[in-house]
């Protein structure tokens, strides 16, 4: 079985694939792997709690925008697995064109989502949009050109934003879609972060289409751990939580040389 992570600023999202899918999934908070060993014992944990054994792990497919945490993760994953992780990143072989300025400065989780929607729905233009930490937006049209994007903060980034740099503000938690009309300082703060994402998503989104598509059909798809309760706002044609891991999946595979489990061939688009 192949473990596939997502490390991201604030969690780490793993899956557990076999043949191609999903089997297991869990969540652990980034903050609290800084160190190999404590990585190691968070994976052992969460592949137990998972029912899936480490010893059933025999492949490791990786992404990380947190660069110096590498690593961490290739020693826990020697350690737990004695395997090394296949790690994509800029300049992987994915079959995607990168029209970047400087390809290099991609994000790894915004190409293993690009792979996943490839993949997923071929022949499609898409724009993917993942939501965590930041919002990011990633168009990729039917003959997998990554055209470009955009990157807004995320609610709770902005809600962290509001408290530090202001004297009065509380940290709130946004919870579920809440009503425009705030009563409160808390509520007017949930509603301001909430609408303001999901206007955000709007705007950038028909700016997208206009742009890199000439208005013409596109498939739009919320994924990441905050799309979920913004598709409330009616601003994806559908979720996938599960693209970044799809996507690692599918770089994973492209990637294998003949008897070299994790080796990677990388060319700079």
């Amino acid at each position: 079985m192949m473990l596939c992570l997502d490390i991201g600023n604030s969690r780490t999202k793993g899956g557990v694939a076999e043949d191609g899918e999903i089997r297991a999934r869990f969540q652990i908070d980034t903050r609290r792997t800084r160190a190999a060993e404590d990585l190691r014992a968070c994976l052992a944990q969460a592949l137990a709690e998972s029912g899936q054994p480490a010893e059933s792990i025999t492949a490791v497919s990786a992404c990380t925008v947190v660069a110096e945490l590498r690593p961490t993760v290739d020693q826990a994953c020697q350690a737990l697995f004695a395997v090394a992780p296949f790690w994509l990143e800029a300049g992987t072989e994915t079959g995607l064109t990168i029209h970047y300025h400087q390809p290099a400065e991609l994000g790894a989780d915004r190409l293993a989502a690009a792979v996943g929607a490839c993949g997923r729905w071929p022949g499609r233009d898409c724009i993917v949009i993942d939501c965590g930490t930041a919002i990011t937006f990633c168009a990729i049209d039917r003959e997998r050109n990554y055209r470009g994007g955009a990157i807004a903060p995320g609610p709770e980034l902005g809600a962290r934003a509001l408290h530090r740099e202001t004297a009065a503000l509380p940290l709130v938690e946004i919870g579920q879609a809440p009503d425009a009309l705030g009563r409160s300082t808390a509520e007017g703060i949930r509603s301001g972060l909430y609408h303001g994402a999901v206007g955000t998503i709007r705007e950038i989104t028909a700016g997208l289409k206009a742009e890199a598509f000439a208005g013409s059909e596109v498939l739009v798809v919320g994924t990441g751990g905050g799309a979920e309760r913004l598709a409330a706002g009616a601003v994806f044609d559908l979720v996938d939580p599960d693209l970044v891991l799809h996507g690692l999946i599918l770089a994973h595979e492209q990637n294998q040389s003949p008897g070299t489990p994790g080796s990677a061939r990388k060319r700079l688009k």
